[in-house]
């Protein structure tokens, strides 16, 4: 089954623009690369754009995951700290 997901910029109510992974099928955002974003980014003091990137980037990770066939769940192997093998990449 394939992970559907799209990139919204919201609007802070101090005007800085947040790109954020979001579910295309409930528009909710995903948890983990929300987490990621805002802790490891957007703290370093990035730019919207390099977030947007990195957003870009991490919806490419979790769409290959999805369609590759075998199953890969990424939340689940990060949180355990199970990366992927060589035969995967």
């Amino acid at each position: 089954m394939e992970c559907v997901l799209r990139i919204k910029t919201v609007i802070f109510a101090s005007g800085e623009p947040f790109p954020m992974l979001m579910r295309a099928a409930d528009n909710m955002p995903c948890f983990t690369p929300t987490v990621y974003l805002i802790s490891m980014i957007r703290q370093a003091g990035r730019q919207a754009a390099t977030l947007d990137q990195h957003a870009r980037c991490i919806k490419w990770v979790y769409t290959w995951a999805s369609s590759s066939g075998i199953g890969i769940d990424i939340d689940t192997r990060f949180a355990e700290g199970n990366f992927l093998s060589l035969p995967e990449i």
